[in-house]
């Protein structure tokens, strides 16, 4: 896995979230970067806690 610069004078987004299953927080996070890959701007953004629940698991056969 790695990371393509976009093309020249251009910026690029790179954003991602997540959720932990054990407290139910939820966050979200990006990058900004120019085309030869140099930090302009990043951030971290806590969304809030939901009640996290999973179906039980079944098997098959």
């Amino acid at each position: 896995m790695g990371w393509n610069p976009p093309p020249a004078n251009w910026v690029k987004l790179n954003a991602d979230g997540s959720c932990l299953s054990t407290t139910g927080e939820i966050g979200a996070g990006g990058i900004i970067r120019n085309s030869e890959g140099q930090w302009i701007k990043g951030f971290p953004h806590f969304i809030g806690l939901v009640g996290v629940q999973f179906p039980p698991r079944t098997g098959v056969g």
